[in-house]
């Protein structure tokens, strides 16, 4: 079994997770990442374990983490896997609701289960990425909103159940970034608005007081900047906001 610092993430191969493995990697962690898309990228990088799976098949799910824990000792889980929709509750399906609540929140919720055991043998961090709209609510995020918040609460209550075995908590409220996700969003609105594409990516950065979106490495910096227990184990049961400003507006 590995000894060393060892990472498992959620969603590690796209966007901000992608950004996450590679930061971990770069700083001598093992990374084991649970996601159903592949990244080429990492496949030759020491320390790099990929299983490929839907995570929401709940089965496959424990049975993948059975076997992680049979080769690993997990110190840090960054639970970044999620999916967002773009509609109100009367456009919000019911089957499409559920699929927003199993993969941004109940997943979590089976991946802590399995893991907390041993997290409280040895002590470990657990950050939970994910949004300003913990804070705050935008149009047409109705189910998105209810599942990150959900989520961010299964993850923060385990401060008062886990502080005592050294486990520490933090959730990452991530602004706008720049992502391939954001890329397809902002390119769905401009299909279904006949909005110029320069225009909707104009008007988000002005929406922005930093003036811009943010960067995925952004996220990953502060990511493994919070997971340094060594350095500021004091911190958990935080939410920090890296949103370029807009929810202190």
């Amino acid at each position: 079994m590995q000894n060393i610092n060892t990472l498992l993430i959620t969603g590690g191969s796209s966007g901000i997770g992608e950004a996450i493995t590679m930061k971990f990697l770069q700083n001598n962690y093992v990374v084991i990442n649970l996601d159903i898309k592949i990244n080429s990228t990492f496949d030759k990088m020491n320390n790099y374990k990929h299983y490929q799976l839907d995570l929401t098949n709940f089965e496959l799910l424990q049975q993948t983490l059975n076997e992680v824990q049979q080769n690993y000792q997990i110190s840090t889980i960054i639970a970044n896997a999620g999916k967002h929709l773009a509609a109100n509750i009367e456009e919000t399906t019911i089957e499409q609701f559920h699929d927003l609540m199993r993969l941004n929140c109940e997943v979590n919720f089976y991946i802590l289960k399995s893991l907390l055991p041993s997290l409280k043998k040895h002590g470990g961090t657990i950050v939970f990425i994910g949004s300003d709209q913990t804070v705050i609510v935008k149009p047409n995020s109705s189910a998105y909103i209810a599942s990150k918040r959900a989520a961010e609460g299964l993850i923060l209550s385990l401060v008062a159940d886990y502080a005592k075995d050294n486990i520490r908590v933090i959730s990452l409220a991530s602004g706008t970034v720049d992502t391939p996700l954001y890329q397809n969003a902002i390119k769905n609105y401009a299909d279904k608005s006949n909005t110029p594409l320069a225009e909707i990516k104009s008007n988000e950065a002005k929406c922005q007081p930093i003036g811009r979106i943010g960067n995925a490495t952004e996220i990953a910096e502060m990511a493994f900047f919070v997971t340094q227990t060594s350095k500021i184990g004091y911190l958990t049961g935080a939410r920090i906001a890296i949103d370029g400003g807009y929810t202190i507006i």
